[in-house]
């Protein structure tokens, strides 16, 4: 849902509405672990305040900052949180912060706080921040090949990040190519992710301009044909029939939300 909204002009609406939904909750879960609570607590809360930092609760991202800073001084932040803080930090962050995330990807020793932190490094909304991170991921010897998927699915977080992800395809692609294989695993998660993605922007635009999904699926599969390979064309072509889908959700309860956002 928030993806589709991302590209129309109901998304600050839908923005406050997650504040008004999710603010008590994550308010009742706070940051840090109880003892003895709910084990389901703790899965519960960094989606809670992932939600409510990045639908604009200043008071979430100013503490997310805070203890960002505490913990490259030594003072860790708690496992089950840190990702969060990190997709926050470097959300609403700069170019020291890119910089700090990228030093700590390059001393973590264990995979899972590397792949936390190359999950985090795309989630900046600045356009050259992104393109760095996926210079970063796919053009550097640090990331490797089984841990790029996290980084590009950091990158494709935001609306700029997925228009971008969609342009290092296109420009890159017989460089993926030959680095990943024609048959790869992983060729086909990008098509799905950017690829996939990319066409949820064409959909609310169809719906928004009133234009054909026929001329849309015409174009595509002209901009895709030199797919060389059946698993890309199998990927692209579910791809397509999802999208056939999707336009019809979106016609069919796309003026209900709209009268929903405007009511809250």
């Amino acid at each position: 849902m928030y993806t589709l909204l991302d590209h129309t002009g109901y998304i600050d609406q839908f923005k406050r509405y997650r504040l008004k939904l999710f603010s008590k909750i994550q308010q009742k879960l706070g940051w840090d672990a109880e003892p003895n609570e709910n084990p389901l607590f703790a899965m519960l809360r960094p989606i809670v305040l992932n939600i409510v930092g990045k639908s604009g609760d200043e008071s979430v991202v100013k503490e997310a900052q805070k203890r960002f800073e505490r913990h490259l001084n030594g003072d860790l932040i708690d496992p089950n949180i840190r990702g969060t803080v990190y997709a926050l930090v470097a959300r609403f962050g700069n170019e020291q912060t890119q910089e700090q995330l990228k030093k700590l990807y390059l001393s973590a020793e264990m995979t899972e706080e590397k792949v936390r932190v190359l999950r985090a490094m795309g989630q900046t909304i600045d356009p050259n921040l992104i393109q760095k991170a996926l210079e970063f991921v796919f053009e550097t010897e640090h990331v490797r090949m089984q841990d790029s998927t996290a980084g590009l699915s950091g990158c494709t977080s935001s609306r700029i990040g997925r228009e971008l992800s969609w342009k290092y395809l296109q420009n890159n692609w017989s460089k993926l190519l030959q680095r990943f294989g024609d048959k790869s695993c992983y060729l086909i998660y990008f098509v799905e992710v950017k690829f996939g993605l990319k066409q949820r922007f064409y959909l609310v635009c169809l719906f928004c301009r009133l234009l054909w999904i026929v001329s849309l699926m015409t174009r595509l599969r002209m901009k895709f044909k030199h797919f060389s390979n059946r698993f890309i064309h199998r990927s692209f072509h579910e791809l397509l029939n999802k999208l056939s889908k999707q336009f019809v959700c979106v016609v069919k309860y796309f003026n209900v939300i709209q009268k929903l956002l405007k009511i809250i």
